[in-house]
């Protein structure tokens, strides 16, 4: 679809009722927010919401995105199954990337929780596999990068307590460099505090870490780890929101 038929990821606080069908549409209830902490949420500048609509007005995308100390993370993003693979998603996108670094110079960049398109504890479907791994390519192109090729990171599921999902992190980069170990786990402590309520003596927070540090050895990303991107092999030889960093397939 041409820009000029676009109304490009502009800036909203209106929970409207095509926002509230796109919503419950593209996500099952275990996933998301309610509707009344959202809002919350907008109002009070914790959360930015972005809307990408026709000229004519009806919505064809949204994004929400929580603020941290000093980085985004992508809460929710879905564009209407009538515009998927038309381009819309990757244009919104492209905007919201830009209106962040804008706005927020000084933030590490925007992170984002996907699926895991090769867990090691779950049998995926041929169809899953293939959702996920889309899923994955779509942010690639868009140039997102895996934190680190070593790293193997879960979350607490919502749905069923107790159990684990494996995810992906990954990230586009708003700074000149790439980010080093401490700063990515500095990223990953206050995503499990401030998203899933975990404290730094939680088991899962101590294995991710432990994990994370591991990728400054030579043996997982090279001697010079600190200094360079680590994950761009990963990316190009094997395959990789979202309970949370929640994208419609």
């Amino acid at each position: 679809m041409s820009d000029n038929n676009l109304r490009l990821c502009e800036p909203s606080t209106d929970l409207d009722d095509a926002w509230r069908k796109l919503y419950e549409t593209a996500f099952p209830m275990k996933e998301r927010e309610t509707e009344a902490r959202l809002k919350e949420l907008i109002d009070s500048g914790k959360m930015l919401f972005h809307r990408t609509n026709k000229a004519t007005g009806e919505l064809l995308c949204f994004s929400m995105v929580s603020l941290a100390s000093d980085f985004c993370l992508l809460a929710f993003i879905a564009v209407d199954s009538t515009q998927r693979s038309g381009g819309v998603g990757s244009k919104h996108v492209k905007r919201l990337l830009e209106l962040l670094k804008e706005k927020y110079p000084k933030y590490l960049g925007l992170f984002l929780e996907i699926e895991d398109t090769a867990p090691k504890n779950l049998v995926l479907t041929d169809e899953e596999k293939k959702t996920r791994q889309r899923r994955f390519d779509f942010y690639k192109r868009l140039s997102a990068t895996r934190v680190c090729k070593c790293f193997r990171y879960a979350i607490p599921s919502r749905a069923n307590p107790g159990q684990e999902l494996e995810m992906d992190l990954l990230y586009f980069n708003f700074t000149a460099s790439p980010l080093d170990t401490d700063t990515k786990s500095h990223v990953v402590s206050e995503i499990y505090q401030s998203l899933y309520s975990l404290s730094g003596d939680d088991a899962l927070v101590k294995k991710t870490l432990a994990e994370l540090k591991s990728c400054a050895k030579p043996s997982c990303c090279g001697a010079k780890a600190e200094a360079q991107p680590c994950n761009v092999e990963v990316d190009k030889a094997e395959p990789v929101k979202t309970e949370p960093a929640k994208t419609a397939s």
